[in-house]
């Protein structure tokens, strides 16, 4: 976005002859021009992003339940059990431990 912008103000037809000059060289319009530009890219952006992660939550909810958040994800999610530095996994019928070095 920076660079954008920052495009409406330094550009030079001396890099670009083909181009405009920026607001710096005398050419306020091409600044908002260019600002114009990133209104529309940013409110296009956000509208079509919005809508997909409204799709993709109501086919799969993404937040986790608070009865997960409560018991915790670890749990929850991935079958894990934390106790005091030590990760309890039950792979079928075991129960072993993996010693967490902090």
């Amino acid at each position: 976005m920076v660079g954008m912008l920052l495009t409406g103000v330094f550009a030079t037809k001396t890099v670009n002859p083909a181009g405009n000059d920026g607001w710096f060289y005398g050419n306020p319009s091409f600044f908002f021009t260019q600002l114009k530009g990133l209104v529309i890219v940013v409110s296009y952006s956000f509208t079509v992003s919005f809508v997909i992660f409204k799709i993709m939550n109501f086919i799969v909810p993404i937040r986790v339940s608070e009865e997960e958040e409560e018991i915790g994800l670890d749990a929850s999610q991935h079958d894990e059990e934390y106790v005091q530095g030590t990760l309890l996994v039950q792979p079928g019928d075991m129960i072993s431990e993996l010693i967490i070095k902090q």
